[in-house]
């Protein structure tokens, strides 16, 4: 009877093992296809094609926002890179919504927090809110820090991106 007590116990340890190696191997797959969905879902950007800019800042203390629309298709961030900028104190971009490529028929700041400063050099995203709320094209807008009015800026954006870029905003 002693035996058979013991048979069991040894059966249950086992099985025990056999478990534990399960939910380890389900853990480790568990978490490889979290990392990979990080990395795999923000690539669904869809219209990630860069526009040159190249744009005169108006006086400190305005905004001007350039260009034609671009096509806002999804809720990912937008993405600017800016060649050119004042060493000391950046540029603030935004990024505006408007229902038509067209300045004219209005724009909306659709930027979080209103602008995003960023310096020379520096690639970064900024956070929009064009496509969630409910427009259908996106425009870069400017300003300038201190002494920087009418200074030349050049770069490069997109209103979606894919980029791992850090958030300016």
């Amino acid at each position: 009877m002693q035996q058979i007590v013991n048979y069991k116990y040894s059966e249950f340890k086992l099985k025990q093992k056999v478990n534990m190696k399960t939910r380890k191997v389900a853990t480790t797959l568990l978490a490889i296809a979290t990392l990979m969905s990080t990395f795999i879902f923000p690539s669904f950007a869809k219209n990630n094609h860069d526009v040159e800019f190249s744009y005169s800042l108006p006086n400190e203390g305005y905004y001007q926002v350039y260009g034609v629309g671009q096509r806002k298709e999804d809720a990912s961030g937008s993405y600017v890179y800016s060649y050119s900028s004042n060493p000391a104190g950046g540029t603030y971009f935004s990024i505006h919504g408007g229902h038509t490529t067209s300045l004219s028929n209005g724009y909306v700041n659709c930027t979080k927090n209103d602008s995003a400063v960023i310096y020379a050099g520096q690639q970064r995203r900024i956070r929009q809110y064009v496509y969630e709320w409910g427009y259908a094209y996106a425009f870069i807008g400017l300003a300038p820090t201190s002494g920087q009015s009418r200074r030349t800026i050049n770069g490069k954006w997109s209103p979606d991106t894919l980029s791992y870029y850090p958030y300016a905003n």
